[in-house]
């Protein structure tokens, strides 16, 4: 099995190939394709070698950029609101406005990470499709930045829920 799926890349667009006479030599397309789990590790490092520069490095700038926003916010926050600064340094303060400055600096965060993220994809598609990624691509979000926005949103909300109500389907929804 393995030597008719060496040169297969589960990353790359479906191929319509020529009809074919006889029996098949491989999978029916458009259908499921077999793969090995050692061939897809594999294949990912050796694409994290040929680029690990601009994979790591866009994580990391993306990574600053967001906290540097969420402190932008957070800073004036605290000064402002009342009890704020002793809800996040005080343990026995209340709860109900640390909970809800917390929210507020996440979803606050939801901007800059929903921008990254689709910026992100790009270079880690380049990357697994052969190209070598260039790091300017991570500020390439904005086409889709709402839609990033709205998904990122929508499994924080349900994963939320998800641990509300039992840690385990929590896990599971945000793995999902």
């Amino acid at each position: 099995g393995r030597s008719l799926y060496v040169n297969y890349n589960p990353y790359a667009a479906p191929q319509a190939g020529p009809p074919m006479m006889g029996a098949p030599q491989g999978p029916p397309q458009g259908g499921a394709q077999p793969w090995d789990i050692g061939e897809i590790i594999s294949l990912a490092f050796e694409a994290f070698k040929r680029c690990w520069g601009v994979l790591i490095g866009s994580m990391i700038v993306a990574g600053i950029l967001t906290y540097i926003v969420a402190a932008i916010v957070a800073v004036p926050i605290i000064l402002v609101v009342p009890g704020a600064s002793d809800a996040f340094t005080n343990p026995a303060s209340d709860p109900l406005l640390r909970a809800g400055l917390q929210v507020l600096i996440e979803l606050v965060m939801f901007i800059p990470l929903s921008f990254f993220a689709g910026g992100m994809i790009r270079i880690l598609l380049t990357a697994v499709r052969g190209g070598i990624p260039s790091f300017g691509e991570l500020f390439s979000g904005g086409s889709r930045f709402a839609a990033m926005f709205g998904s990122m949103l929508l499994v924080t909300l349900v994963t939320s829920i998800g641990y509300v109500f039992v840690l385990v389907p929590g896990i599971i929804l945000g793995l999902g």
